[in-house]
């Protein structure tokens, strides 16, 4: 590829040299000659060949396309108007043409090749880089151009209607100027009344540039509303539309702060991108072209473009070049603050080493600094306002003596002299603030990236393609594990993971499940939920594979007790309904009577609205475990998974609650992980779990029986419960 774009454009270069010598037999005329097409070639293929030995393909790619527009141009416009061109010189062109398109891909090529290689480096390291690309900013920025509610739609067409408008009449109302001004150098009587008009319409005109100013911000307010509105919902529902395995692998802290950021960043880049840089953009175009067409002064279109264009540039460079100072005055600022807290913390200590000369002395050094960086600061600011004067005025005196040369030669009018310098003075006095501008748009890229980045996961799990037919039956259904290997993404681990479990659970029976820490108990349960694929092997509910419905109906066939409860930071009402949103209050109060939770809700000051805090915080363990089975209750599901559901209860709540559970699960279809196994004993059916393999199973009998693991278990926690029996009895020296 690298000697496919050598080839091109060196090829290119000898074709155009080769062509203007061949059409050299006519003399030059620009409007019927293709030398100055040939010559536009030959230049951007050299310039491409310079490029491509720096490795700045994109540039490259962007000289040849250069040429190529312009030389395709030249050639069509003269094969359409005229017919005694050279033929060889418009078969060269053609060639020149063929070779800069052969040119431009091969730079694209080298440029995406070189990016792929630093994006594998990248990935060796560690760490994958992340672009932000033209599409990615439209995806995130549709909301503003075009929100859902049609309120907001209207609003976006009336804030792009008030822009253009505010625009037009910043852009207009000098030429009504200079219409006023060479009514006053008419000195006649009808020159003086249309002095009078044209300066009252420029004062209207200007008006109503700053009334549509203030009308867009008024407009804009809807836009950024119904954008935000739409934004943060479709960003809250990705994320809830994500995979287990992302929640559990990230902080959620930092997720937060994207999403606002991100959020934030978008407005920021609208506002700043499309409704202050892009308008400003538009202006010195049409006032460039004003220039050019209407008082036919192209020199000063060129002076006027280059000098913004400058201006652009240096603000932005010395923004750069600013921040520096102001980081290192933010730092001093800092340490002189943080001196002073110091020092007067340790006042004690000062007095004790009669260090008040020493302190004083150090403090005034960190002032010093402060103000060393302070005076750095402003200096850099003074610079940065004169050289933006110098440019300022440098184009205003250039574009007035061309202007006063054209009123000299007869080529414009007094009025147009005047008008030149309204329009040079309104075109310079919105890129006073972009640097500011400019850091805002950085900041806000960076966090759009952030946003892009989070909003382009994808769920590992995919939903299937129907819901599950026992939603719309009442009878019970089975679960079934057929030959179940997994593995935790990320875990490289060889004996990690599930390995070959297989076992049944008919419909309207229940199933026990212990083994130690590790195990993979809870993984059983998180595969039952389908929060993870199988990697082999498949999970069965009803008789059909989890992997055939959708989420959402799989899950609305089960409920669970976790084994470490999480409630929302609302009221014990909300967390108790959230199994069952519509539920009644007889439904609520049913479930608190089974759960054992009546009395203790009964003893609160604000009985069912007490806010439990975040995470349930404000709870005891016990009492959180209670609101989760009353939550199950309430759900009322054909399947129950009890993941550790009595482990923070003492032994006389576990005692009332073991008959409520028992209730609950006769007639369904019940999983329950324990580590006490006498909540597991009156099971059909038990598994012991090892290392991810099934090692035992059977009653609760036929287990003991077997004198295994199982009866290990239970011979090692009754001699726990008795030596527990032995500690609360009261010793005889004790009163009694």
């Amino acid at each position: 590829m690298e000697a496919l774009t050598l080839a091109c454009a060196g090829a290119e270069a000898l074709v155009g040299v080769a062509g203007i010598i061949v059409d050299q037999n006519k003399s030059f005329h620009y409007d019927a000659s293709l030398e100055d097409a040939l010559a536009a070639l030959a230049f951007c293929a050299l310039v491409t060949l310079v490029l491509r030995q720096q490795e700045r393909h994109g540039l490259a790619a962007f000289a040849s396309v250069v040429g190529l527009l312009y030389g395709g141009a030249k050639g069509l416009v003269i094969g359409l108007s005229h017919h005694s061109v050279n033929t060889a010189s418009i078969v060269l062109c053609a060639v020149c043409g063929v070779l800069a398109v052969g040119s431009i891909a091969g730079s694209l090529r080298e440029r995406r090749i070189l990016r792929d290689n630093d994006d594998y480096q990248l990935l060796e390291d560690g760490a994958k880089p992340a672009r932000l690309s033209a599409y990615a900013i439209l995806r995130l920025l549709k909301p503003y151009f075009w929100p859902r509610s049609l309120v907001g739609r209207l609003a976006v067409f009336s804030t792009l209607l008030f822009v253009i408008l505010s625009k037009v009449c910043t852009v207009v109302a000098p030429l009504v100027l200079a219409s006023a001004a060479d009514a006053v150098a008419a000195r006649d009587k009808n020159g003086v009344h249309k002095a009078i008009k044209m300066s009252l319409f420029y004062a209207l005109l200007t008006f109503t540039g700053k009334v549509m100013k203030e009308c867009q911000s008024l407009a804009y307010l809807n836009v950024q509303k119904y954008a935000f509105i739409d934004l943060s919902s479709d960003t809250f529902a990705h994320l809830h539309s994500l995979s287990l395995q992302w929640a559990l692998s990230k902080k959620m802290g930092e997720v937060v702060r994207i999403t606002d950021r991100g959020i934030a960043g978008c407005d920021t880049f609208m506002k700043y991108g499309v409704l202050y840089i892009g308008p400003s953009i538009g202006e010195a175009v049409a006032v460039c072209i004003l220039f050019y067409v209407h008082f036919k002064l192209w020199s000063l279109s060129l002076l006027v473009f280059g000098a913004v264009g400058a201006y652009a540039i240096l603000t932005v460079k010395m923004t750069l070049w600013r921040k520096r100072f102001r980081s290192a005055m933010n730092k001093s600022d800092n340490a002189w603050h943080d001196r002073l807290t110091d020092s007067l913390v340790n006042f004690e200590t000062v007095k004790y080493f009669t260090a008040e000369a020493y302190e004083n002395e150090q403090f005034s050094r960190e002032i010093a600094k402060y103000q060393k960086s302070s005076v750095s600061v402003q200096a850099s600011l003074s610079a940065l306002n004169i050289s933006q004067q110098v440019i300022l005025c440098g184009c205003l005196g250039g574009a007035m003596a061309l202007s006063a040369l054209a009123v000299h030669k007869g080529e414009a009018s007094v009025g147009g002299f005047v008008a030149v310098n309204v329009w040079v003075i309104n075109l310079f006095a919105p890129l006073n603030f972009l640097g500011t501008v400019y850091n805002a748009l950085i900041t806000a890229t960076v966090d759009l990236r952030n946003l892009s980045e989070l909003l382009a996961q994808k769920p590992l799990v995919k939903d299937g393609p129907a819901e599950h037919p026992a939603l719309a039956s009442k009878s019970p259904i089975g679960v079934a594990f057929a030959d179940v290997k997994f593995r935790y993404p990320g875990v490289t681990a060889v004996d990690a993971g599930l390995k070959q479990v297989s076992f049944e659970v008919k419909a309207g029976t229940s199933l026990g499940i212990v083994g130690p820490t590790g195990a993979g108990k809870s993984t059983i349960a998180r595969l039952l939920f389908r929060f993870f694929d199988v990697e082999g092997g498949s999970v069965s509910v009803g008789g059909l594979d989890v992997r055939s419905v959708t989420q959402a109906s799989l899950r609305r066939l089960m409920g669970v007790v976790p084994q470490d409860t999480v409630l929302f930071n609302s009221s014990l009402d909300y967390n108790i309904r959230y199994g069952k949103r519509n539920c009644s209050t007889e439904e609520r109060d049913d479930a608190a009577k089974h759960a054992s939770l009546s009395a203790f809700v009964s003893r609160l000051e604000e009985g069912w609205d007490t806010v439990v805090g975040e995470r349930g915080l404000k709870l005891s363990g016990g009492e959180k475990q209670r609101v989760a089975i009353a939550r199950l209750f309430v759900k009322n599901p054909p399947i129950v998974l009890l993941d550790e559901a009595t482990s923070a209860l003492d032994s006389r709540t576990e005692a009332d609650i073991q008959g409520a559970l028992a209730a609950l699960s006769s007639d369904r279809t019940s999983v329950t992980i324990a580590h006490r196994l006498g909540t597991i004993s009156n099971c059909d059916a038990i598994i012991v779990l090892n290392a991810g393999r099934i090692t035992e199973r059977g009653s609760h009998a036929e287990l003991l029986a077997l004198e295994g693991e199982y009866k290990a278990m239970w011979d090692a926690q009754a001699r726990n419960s008795e030596a527990e029996e032995v500690k609360e009895e009261p010793s005889e020296a004790e009163p009694q």
